[in-house]
Order: C-alpha cells, then sequence, then structure tokens
C-alpha cells in the first residue's frame, strides 16, 4: 500500500511539476483533514521510510497524505479569517504544518496559551486560522 501511495504522490508531482512554476505553493492534504502548504518555489522532496520528506525538514506520513496539488493561497481551503474568537466552545488547535498543537476551552484560551505564529483552530466543524501575536 505504501508503495502505491508513494507512486501516486510520485506521478502527481511529476505531472503537475510543468505547471509548477505557476503557483507559489504546494498543498498537501492529509486525511485528518489537515493541510500542508509548502513554497513551491525551490522545492525539494524526497520518500524515506513510509513518509514525504521536503528540503526544509516537513514530514508528512504517505499512510496519511490524501492529495497534494498547487495553488496560489497558502491556505486554499473556505477556511475564514474572521470569526476566530467568536468561537466559545472546545477547539482543537494545529500549526501550520498540521501538528497538532492541543485543546483549548475557547478560542480566547487558545489564542492566550499559544506563542507568537499563525495556528489552525478546528471547532463545531469549522477551521479559522489565527495570528498570534
Amino acid at each position: 500500500m505504501r508503495h502505491r501511495i508513494a507512486f501516486i504522490a510520485f506521478m502527481v508531482c511529476t505531472a503537475l511539476a510543468a505547471k509548477a512554476s505557476d503557483f507559489k505553493y504546494l498543498v498537501l492534504e492529509k486525511s485528518d483533514g489537515t493541510t500542508v502548504s509548502l513554497e513551491a518555489v525551490g522545492l525539494t522532496m524526497t520518500f524515506q521510510d513510509g513518509n514525504l520528506v521536503t528540503g526544509d525538514g516537513t514530514t508528512v506520513s504517505l499512510e496519511s497524505l490524501q492529495r497534494m496539488f498547487f495553488s496560489n493561497d497558502v491556505t486554499p481551503s473556505a477556511i475564514e479569517t474572521v470569526a476566530a474568537d467568536q468561537n466559545d466552545g472546545e477547539v482543537e488547535v494545529y500549526s501550520m504544518g498540521g501538528a497538532f498543537v492541543g485543546r483549548f476551552g475557547s478560542a480566547a484560551s487558545a489564542r492566550s496559551s499559544l506563542s507568537r505564529g499563525v495556528y489552525l483552530l478546528k471547532s463545531g466543524g469549522k477551521t479559522v486560522k489565527i495570528a498570534v501575536g
């Protein structure tokens, strides 16, 4: 199964390489719905031990990789950027690299606990992007 996924990933990269220069990011979408956006210019990738590994050290398990595509948006989705602090329920927080950071009682609680950076908050079927400064 891993070899098949690696082959498919390789073929997608090869097929899209001719048009890669038209886009700013390669987006890796994982089966849990999280995405990893990588700058396409100068991007290098290898496959090691069932993982896709980029030149900057980003590692994504091939088993968790659902699809790959090029985009001009760093987070190409229906992610809203305005309603992050309006969420009163529990939120799950992920790094922009897709790594799970933690669960918090509210978006405000997450914001006050997180270090400086950009994060994705998931709650109630919605995902929002926040910047903590």
